[in-house]
């Protein structure tokens, strides 16, 4: 699993991968009201939004982690966009990609890297 500056999480799976969120960029937030996502039929380069979670007041942007396209979103967050708050990191998955570089990692960090990141810049980090 690899991380991003960003707080996104990529999963590779072969030529696919797993994208979510880290809990750290939900901290503060509550009663997540819906979840829309971008418009999969197209190529994404790495950081453009591809899904956006609201909530009363304010929402959480998720970003594309790598340059690709979205093959498939998580359904199950349409009917109930909360699960992504209260699930774990590695089973709650936002989008499904297809990377255009399916083995390359430039530009994100192992799991070490981004703790040290996020210690550096909040304090903590809380998973």
């Amino acid at each position: 699993m690899y991380y991003t500056a960003e707080n996104e999480w990529i999963e590779y799976n072969g030529h696919n991968a797993f994208v979510g969120i880290c809990k750290i960029k939900l901290s503060g937030t509550n009663g997540i009201q819906n979840v829309t996502f971008c418009d999969v039929l197209s190529s994404l380069e790495q950081g453009a939004v591809i899904a956006i979670f609201h909530y009363s007041r304010s929402s959480v942007e998720v970003y594309m982690p790598v340059d690709g396209k979205i093959v498939e979103v998580n359904k199950k967050l349409l009917d109930n966009p909360s699960l992504i708050a209260r699930s774990d990191l590695e089973s709650t998955w936002i989008v499904k990609i297809s990377p255009n570089a399916p083995y390359k990692r430039e530009g994100l960090l192992q799991l070490h890297q981004y703790k040290a990141l996020k210690k550096k810049s909040q304090g903590t980090i809380h998973g």
